[in-house]
């Protein structure tokens, strides 16, 4: 924000109109100029509507929207340069449509890092739904000129009639999932609200998305939140997915992205990760009611899952590999709590494999469902099941048949566990082949298990 001594220029003074007709290009520049003589401000006036042709502020002046103040091109594609800043008293427009937006001083990192969607004309209101679409786009043309880290959402909900497409490093952040919705209504039945599309081997990164909830609006069990192509290093916080076909979409190249304390509810897949998910980490999120929590399909290595994440209720499988070429190379359950889900944890289908599995500190309680184990170890390479507590699973702990090697069940409490592996005949799992040092109360008299 500029200071509230600095000296503000009115553009009137060089003669000005701001009568939305009059081509104000000349008494623009000529203030700006001044301006940044002065080390000022120019002031554009409440409710008045400048248009001008190519237009550059310059590096160290500073232009100010008064409420309702706009800046219109006076041809389509007339050129804004901004070198300098520019601000706005009130959440209004200020952008007329049809500005091409650039920044003649790359190396000049003044700015600003998040720009209001209200700026280009985006308006939350349930009441009128208006379309927010063009706004989105209109926005990320000037983040991308002016390398603006996010847009920024307010309180509210805002309709989208299509997909919103990225292709660059702009996140979007809003004020909290439970204060700004992004619903899309219209467009193609299961398309995403957000599509993020990058470059294979050259993927975008360093960008976050956080604080709004996406949910359709027509047809729950819909279309998807947010899919992902080649986008790197991401932070994704505090987003809710709901009622949606799928939730997050990884479909593929998501290298080292965060996802924390994001709530899916009620999705009938949570969170896809396709190929080349790899780095990923899951903490303090909510996958509740729906079908599946986490659904791996591709060749993915490092998956991190705990940080307190909560699967309950799913009527699937809460976390689970499955897929012709799928491999998961060090995946990792730690801390992490189920209840009340149906489905096992681990192998899902086809010739999918994961090597280096591990499911440490973690509560499971109430499993009931068709399923005969908790976690299905088939096709699993080196398996460590630790420190966790198991209590009226009516289920056996593990699924381990013979393509399940190097497994190790040690230091876990067992309550109401009828057996431990259901793929033996006895029921149990020696010694000998790593059950250990566990604690089994009422789990029978089945060998490994008393």
């Amino acid at each position: 924000m500029v200071g509230a001594s600095a000296l503000a220029i009115s553009p009137e003074t060089f003669g000005a109109l701001g009568d939305g007709k009059a081509d104000d290009t000349e008494a623009l520049a000529r203030a700006l100029d001044a301006a940044k003589v002065a080390e000022g401000v120019v002031l554009l006036e409440a409710g008045k509507v400048y248009r001008a042709g190519d237009l550059r502020i310059p590096r160290a002046a500073v232009l100010i929207f008064s409420p309702r103040a706009r800046l219109a091109p006076a041809r389509p594609g007339a050129r804004l340069t901004i070198d300098g800043r520019i601000d706005s008293t009130g959440l209004d427009r200020i952008f007329e449509g049809g500005w091409t937006f650039r920044k003649s001083e790359p190396d000049i990192l003044d700015g600003f890092p998040d720009v209001p969607l209200e700026w280009f004309g985006g308006r939350a209101s349930w009441t009128d739904r208006p379309d927010s679409l063009a706004a989105f786009r209109y926005a990320l043309a000037f983040c991308k000129a002016m390398r603006c880290r996010a847009i920024l959402l307010g309180n509210g909900s805002y309709f989208v009639s299509d997909t919103v497409r990225i292709d660059g490093p702009v996140g979007i952040k809003g004020a909290g999932m439970e204060s700004t919705f992004l619903i899309r209504h219209g467009g193609v039945a299961n398309a995403p609200t957000i599509q993020l599309v990058g470059v294979r081997d050259d993927a975008v990164s360093n960008l976050e998305f956080s604080g709004f909830s996406l949910l359709p609006l027509e047809r729950e069990g819909a279309g998807t939140g947010i899919a992902a192509d080649w986008f790197a290093h991401v932070r994704l916080a505090d987003v809710e997915f709901r009622n949606l076909a799928t939730g997050l979409d990884l479909v593929d190249g998501a290298y080292s992205w965060q996802i924390l304390g994001c709530r899916f509810l009620n999705n009938r897949i949570h969170l896809a990760l396709g190929a080349n998910a790899n780095n990923l980490i899951v903490a303090r999120c909510q996958l509740m009611h729906g079908e599946t929590g986490i659904d791996c399909k591709g060749a993915s290595n490092s998956i991190s899952i705990g940080g307190e994440t909560n699967f309950e209720a799913l009527t699937g499988q809460p976390i689970r590999w499955r897929g012709n070429g799928t491999t998961l190379f060090r995946l990792s359950v730690s801390n992490c709590r189920f209840e009340k889900c149906v489905g096992a944890v681990g192998y899902g289908g086809g010739n999918a494999r994961a090597l280096a599995f591990s499911f440490d500190q973690s509560f499971v309680e109430n499993v009931n469902g068709t399923t005969s184990h908790f976690l299905d170890l088939t096709n699993c390479e080196g398996a460590v099941i630790s420190r966790s507590y198991f209590q009226r699973c009516n289920a056996a702990l593990v699924n381990a048949p013979r393509s399940a090697s190097q497994v190790v069940i040690c230091d876990n409490v067992l309550r109401d566990i009828p057996q431990v592996n259901s793929a033996s005949k006895s029921g149990g799992f020696s010694p000998e082949e790593g059950f250990k040092r566990c604690r089994a109360y009422n789990c029978g008299n089945v060998k490994g298990a008393a």
